[in-house]
Protein backbone atom coordinates (compact mmCIF):
# COMPACT_ATOMS: atom_id res chain seq x y z
CA UNK A 1 0.00 0.00 0.00
CA UNK A 2 2.82 2.39 1.01
CA UNK A 3 4.46 2.15 -2.24
CA UNK A 4 1.33 2.48 -4.35
CA UNK A 5 1.09 5.73 -6.56
CA UNK A 6 -2.18 6.37 -4.91
CA UNK A 7 -0.99 6.78 -1.39
CA UNK A 8 1.93 8.73 -1.61
CA UNK A 9 0.15 11.19 -3.36
CA UNK A 10 -2.97 11.44 -1.65
CA UNK A 11 -0.08 12.27 0.97
CA UNK A 12 1.24 14.62 -1.27
CA UNK A 13 -1.92 16.79 -1.19
CA UNK A 14 -2.51 16.07 2.56
CA UNK A 15 0.78 18.02 3.36
CA UNK A 16 0.15 20.82 1.07
CA UNK A 17 -3.21 21.24 2.47
CA UNK A 18 -1.51 22.36 5.60
CA UNK A 19 0.80 24.82 3.68
CA UNK A 20 -1.90 28.07 4.40
CA UNK A 21 -3.02 26.68 7.96
CA UNK A 22 1.03 26.92 9.30
CA UNK A 23 1.18 30.25 7.62
CA UNK A 24 -1.30 31.93 9.49
CA UNK A 25 0.17 30.64 12.18
CA UNK A 26 3.71 31.28 11.76
CA UNK A 27 2.39 35.19 10.35
CA UNK A 28 0.93 35.74 14.01
CA UNK A 29 4.78 35.71 15.27
CA UNK A 30 6.56 37.06 12.55
CA UNK A 31 6.25 39.42 9.09
CA UNK A 32 5.15 37.87 5.77
CA UNK A 33 8.17 38.12 4.24
CA UNK A 34 10.20 37.06 7.20
CA UNK A 35 7.95 33.74 7.55
CA UNK A 36 8.70 33.26 3.04
CA UNK A 37 12.64 34.30 4.27
CA UNK A 38 13.12 31.14 7.01
CA UNK A 39 11.25 28.71 4.55
CA UNK A 40 12.71 28.79 1.68
CA UNK A 41 15.88 28.94 3.58
CA UNK A 42 15.14 25.73 4.90
CA UNK A 43 13.79 24.66 1.91
CA UNK A 44 17.21 25.16 -0.15
CA UNK A 45 19.13 23.58 2.37
CA UNK A 46 16.96 20.30 2.06
CA UNK A 47 17.40 20.55 -1.71
CA UNK A 48 20.69 21.74 -2.22
CA UNK A 49 22.63 18.18 -1.67
CA UNK A 50 20.40 16.30 -4.23
CA UNK A 51 20.93 19.00 -6.84
CA UNK A 52 24.07 20.66 -6.87
CA UNK A 53 25.18 18.92 -9.54
CA UNK A 54 22.65 20.00 -11.97
CA UNK A 55 22.49 23.20 -10.61
CA UNK A 56 26.30 23.75 -11.64
CA UNK A 57 24.96 22.23 -15.08
CA UNK A 58 22.77 24.44 -15.41
CA UNK A 59 24.93 27.62 -14.66
CA UNK A 60 26.66 27.20 -17.72
CA UNK A 61 23.32 27.96 -20.33
CA UNK A 62 22.43 31.77 -20.34
CA UNK A 63 19.11 31.24 -21.59
CA UNK A 64 18.54 28.66 -19.00
CA UNK A 65 19.93 31.06 -16.01
CA UNK A 66 18.10 34.00 -17.59
CA UNK A 67 14.82 31.76 -16.84
CA UNK A 68 15.79 30.44 -13.87
CA UNK A 69 15.93 33.91 -12.28
CA UNK A 70 12.43 34.74 -13.75
CA UNK A 71 11.17 32.00 -12.14
CA UNK A 72 12.53 33.13 -8.66
CA UNK A 73 11.16 36.46 -9.46
CA UNK A 74 8.10 35.46 -9.73
CA UNK A 75 7.48 32.04 -8.21
CA UNK A 76 9.54 32.57 -4.99
CA UNK A 77 9.65 36.26 -4.67
CA UNK A 78 6.20 38.01 -5.91
CA UNK A 79 4.38 35.44 -5.46
CA UNK A 80 5.26 34.52 -1.74
CA UNK A 81 5.04 38.75 -0.82
CA UNK A 82 1.33 38.40 -2.36
CA UNK A 83 0.52 35.32 -0.99
CA UNK A 84 1.27 35.68 2.64
CA UNK A 85 0.21 40.00 2.89
CA UNK A 86 -3.07 38.35 1.80
CA UNK A 87 -2.69 35.50 4.33
CA UNK A 88 -2.72 38.08 6.74
CA UNK A 89 -5.96 40.03 5.75
CA UNK A 90 -8.12 36.47 4.50
CA UNK A 91 -8.85 33.34 6.52
CA UNK A 92 -6.61 29.99 5.96
CA UNK A 93 -9.30 27.99 4.37
CA UNK A 94 -10.47 31.03 1.77
CA UNK A 95 -6.85 31.30 0.89
CA UNK A 96 -6.14 27.48 0.02
CA UNK A 97 -9.37 27.67 -2.31
CA UNK A 98 -8.64 30.80 -4.18
CA UNK A 99 -5.24 29.68 -4.81
CA UNK A 100 -6.45 26.45 -6.26
CA UNK A 101 -7.60 28.55 -9.43
CA UNK A 102 -4.10 28.30 -10.67
CA UNK A 103 -3.92 25.55 -12.73
CA UNK A 104 -6.68 27.15 -14.77
CA UNK A 105 -5.03 30.97 -15.26
CA UNK A 106 -2.19 28.94 -16.30
CA UNK A 107 -4.24 27.46 -18.98
CA UNK A 108 -5.23 30.78 -19.89
CA UNK A 109 -1.79 32.12 -19.85
CA UNK A 110 -0.11 29.01 -21.84
CA UNK A 111 -3.44 29.70 -24.50
CA UNK A 112 -2.36 33.38 -25.12
CA UNK A 113 2.29 33.79 -24.48
CA UNK A 114 2.23 29.87 -25.84
CA UNK A 115 -0.02 29.71 -28.50
CA UNK A 116 -1.82 26.77 -26.84
CA UNK A 117 -4.93 25.66 -28.10
CA UNK A 118 -7.51 26.55 -25.55
CA UNK A 119 -10.85 24.79 -26.44
CA UNK A 120 -14.57 25.66 -25.72
CA UNK A 121 -14.49 23.29 -22.40
CA UNK A 122 -11.33 24.62 -21.43
CA UNK A 123 -12.71 28.50 -21.66
CA UNK A 124 -15.73 27.02 -19.85
CA UNK A 125 -13.49 25.62 -16.88
CA UNK A 126 -11.74 28.90 -16.78
CA UNK A 127 -14.41 30.95 -16.30
CA UNK A 128 -16.28 28.57 -14.01
CA UNK A 129 -12.71 28.60 -12.02
CA UNK A 130 -13.11 32.42 -11.78
CA UNK A 131 -16.44 32.23 -10.74
CA UNK A 132 -16.00 29.77 -7.74
CA UNK A 133 -13.30 31.55 -6.45
CA UNK A 134 -15.17 35.15 -6.03
CA UNK A 135 -18.22 32.87 -4.28
CA UNK A 136 -15.87 31.94 -1.80
CA UNK A 137 -13.97 35.71 -1.54
CA UNK A 138 -17.23 36.76 -1.34
CA UNK A 139 -18.28 34.69 1.61
CA UNK A 140 -21.09 33.50 -0.72
CA UNK A 141 -22.97 36.57 -0.26
CA UNK A 142 -24.79 37.45 -3.53
CA UNK A 143 -24.90 40.86 -2.75
CA UNK A 144 -21.21 41.45 -2.36
CA UNK A 145 -20.63 38.95 -5.55
CA UNK A 146 -22.94 40.80 -7.76
CA UNK A 147 -20.80 44.31 -6.90
CA UNK A 148 -17.59 42.75 -6.63
CA UNK A 149 -16.76 44.27 -3.39
CA UNK A 150 -14.01 42.47 -2.16
CA UNK A 151 -11.68 43.14 0.41
CA UNK A 152 -7.78 44.22 -0.06
CA UNK A 153 -6.78 40.56 0.47
CA UNK A 154 -8.88 39.20 -2.23
CA UNK A 155 -7.06 41.73 -4.43
CA UNK A 156 -3.64 40.43 -2.95
CA UNK A 157 -4.03 36.40 -3.46
CA UNK A 158 -5.90 37.25 -6.93
CA UNK A 159 -2.46 38.91 -7.56
CA UNK A 160 -0.70 35.64 -5.82
CA UNK A 161 -2.36 33.66 -8.70
CA UNK A 162 -1.02 35.45 -11.36
CA UNK A 163 2.25 35.45 -10.46
CA UNK A 164 1.91 31.36 -9.58
CA UNK A 165 0.85 31.18 -12.94
CA UNK A 166 3.46 33.16 -14.66
CA UNK A 167 6.21 30.89 -12.67
CA UNK A 168 4.54 27.86 -13.71
CA UNK A 169 4.39 29.15 -17.55
CA UNK A 170 8.27 29.62 -17.49
CA UNK A 171 8.62 26.70 -15.85
CA UNK A 172 7.31 24.56 -18.81
CA UNK A 173 9.81 26.50 -20.54
CA UNK A 174 12.69 24.78 -18.94
CA UNK A 175 11.51 21.39 -18.99
CA UNK A 176 14.28 19.53 -21.31
CA UNK A 177 16.84 21.85 -20.36
CA UNK A 178 16.83 20.64 -16.33
CA UNK A 179 15.29 18.53 -14.21
CA UNK A 180 12.42 19.54 -12.35
CA UNK A 181 14.20 19.00 -8.80
CA UNK A 182 17.15 21.41 -10.26
CA UNK A 183 14.75 23.62 -11.22
CA UNK A 184 12.82 24.28 -8.27
CA UNK A 185 15.73 24.23 -6.28
CA UNK A 186 17.56 27.19 -8.37
CA UNK A 187 14.53 29.30 -8.10
CA UNK A 188 14.53 28.85 -4.80
CA UNK A 189 18.23 30.08 -4.17
CA UNK A 190 17.34 33.14 -7.30
CA UNK A 191 14.72 34.18 -4.65
CA UNK A 192 16.16 33.45 -1.05
CA UNK A 193 18.69 37.01 -1.73
CA UNK A 194 15.20 39.18 -2.61
CA UNK A 195 13.30 37.40 0.04
CA UNK A 196 16.10 37.96 2.51
CA UNK A 197 16.33 42.11 1.70
CA UNK A 198 12.18 41.94 2.00
CA UNK A 199 12.89 40.54 5.31
CA UNK A 200 15.69 42.87 6.47
CA UNK A 201 13.28 45.81 5.30
CA UNK A 202 10.58 44.19 7.87
CA UNK A 203 12.33 43.28 10.65
CA UNK A 204 15.94 42.40 12.14
CA UNK A 205 16.73 38.99 11.04
CA UNK A 206 17.50 38.52 15.31
CA UNK A 207 14.03 38.95 15.88
CA UNK A 208 12.42 35.66 14.37
CA UNK A 209 14.97 34.41 16.77
CA UNK A 210 12.55 35.30 20.08
CA UNK A 211 9.19 33.53 17.95
CA UNK A 212 8.00 30.90 19.98
CA UNK A 213 8.68 26.92 19.47
CA UNK A 214 4.97 26.86 17.84
CA UNK A 215 5.66 29.52 15.25
CA UNK A 216 9.30 28.03 14.34
CA UNK A 217 7.23 24.14 13.67
CA UNK A 218 5.29 25.58 10.92
CA UNK A 219 7.79 27.05 9.61
CA UNK A 220 9.82 23.87 9.76
CA UNK A 221 6.90 22.32 8.52
CA UNK A 222 6.38 24.21 5.15
CA UNK A 223 10.06 23.98 4.82
CA UNK A 224 10.38 20.82 5.22
CA UNK A 225 7.29 18.70 4.44
CA UNK A 226 5.31 21.28 1.63
CA UNK A 227 8.68 22.32 0.09
CA UNK A 228 10.56 19.45 0.24
CA UNK A 229 8.86 15.86 0.91
CA UNK A 230 6.08 17.09 -0.70
CA UNK A 231 7.45 18.00 -3.70
CA UNK A 232 9.86 14.63 -4.11
CA UNK A 233 6.56 12.40 -3.75
CA UNK A 234 4.62 14.54 -6.20
CA UNK A 235 7.67 13.94 -8.73
CA UNK A 236 7.69 10.20 -7.80
CA UNK A 237 4.20 9.83 -8.64
CA UNK A 238 4.33 11.81 -12.08
CA UNK A 239 7.14 9.58 -12.84
CA UNK A 240 4.64 6.31 -12.35
CA UNK A 241 1.36 7.65 -13.76
CA UNK A 242 2.31 10.89 -15.37
CA UNK A 243 1.29 14.40 -14.90
CA UNK A 244 -2.45 14.03 -16.02
CA UNK A 245 -3.36 11.38 -13.88
CA UNK A 246 -1.48 12.71 -10.76
CA UNK A 247 -2.27 16.29 -11.76
CA UNK A 248 -6.25 14.71 -9.93
CA UNK A 249 -4.60 14.54 -6.41
CA UNK A 250 -4.77 18.10 -6.94
CA UNK A 251 -8.25 18.48 -6.15
CA UNK A 252 -7.72 16.78 -2.67
CA UNK A 253 -5.93 20.18 -1.29
CA UNK A 254 -8.59 22.34 -0.80
CA UNK A 255 -10.82 19.52 1.20
CA UNK A 256 -7.84 19.14 3.62
CA UNK A 257 -6.80 22.82 3.72
CA UNK A 258 -10.61 23.34 5.20
CA UNK A 259 -10.34 20.26 7.46
CA UNK A 260 -7.19 21.62 8.85
CA UNK A 261 -8.12 25.21 9.29
CA UNK A 262 -11.38 23.62 11.28
CA UNK A 263 -9.37 21.51 13.34
CA UNK A 264 -6.33 23.97 13.96
CA UNK A 265 -7.31 27.09 13.33
CA UNK A 266 -11.53 26.56 14.62
CA UNK A 267 -12.24 28.65 11.11
CA UNK A 268 -16.17 28.02 9.89
CA UNK A 269 -16.94 25.81 6.65
CA UNK A 270 -19.56 28.29 5.66
CA UNK A 271 -21.57 27.40 2.75
CA UNK A 272 -19.79 29.96 0.26
CA UNK A 273 -16.65 27.87 0.96
CA UNK A 274 -18.30 24.71 0.35
CA UNK A 275 -20.03 25.76 -2.64
CA UNK A 276 -17.59 28.38 -3.57
CA UNK A 277 -14.70 25.39 -3.86
CA UNK A 278 -16.98 22.81 -5.55
CA UNK A 279 -17.13 25.21 -8.62
CA UNK A 280 -13.42 26.10 -8.70
CA UNK A 281 -12.36 22.21 -8.60
CA UNK A 282 -15.19 21.65 -11.56
CA UNK A 283 -13.26 24.70 -13.16
CA UNK A 284 -10.15 23.59 -12.77
CA UNK A 285 -10.76 19.94 -13.90
CA UNK A 286 -12.25 20.87 -16.95
CA UNK A 287 -9.30 22.94 -17.73
CA UNK A 288 -7.09 19.82 -17.21
CA UNK A 289 -8.83 17.96 -20.11
CA UNK A 290 -6.97 17.16 -22.61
Amino acid sequence: MYSSPWFYLTLTAFLWGGASIAGKIALEQMGPMTVAFWRYLIASLCLLPFTWNGLKKASKNRILVFRLFLMGLTGIFAYHWFFFKGLQLEDAGTTALVITTNPALTALLSAYFLKEKLSPVKWTGFLLAALGALIVLSGGDPEKLLALKFGKGAYLLATAVVFWSVYTLISKQVVGATTPATATSASFLIGLPMLFLAALAEAPPASALSASAEAWAAIFYMSVFCSAIAFALFMKGVGEIGAVKASVYIYLIPAFSLFFAKIILNEPITAGKVIGGLVIIGGVALTSRD
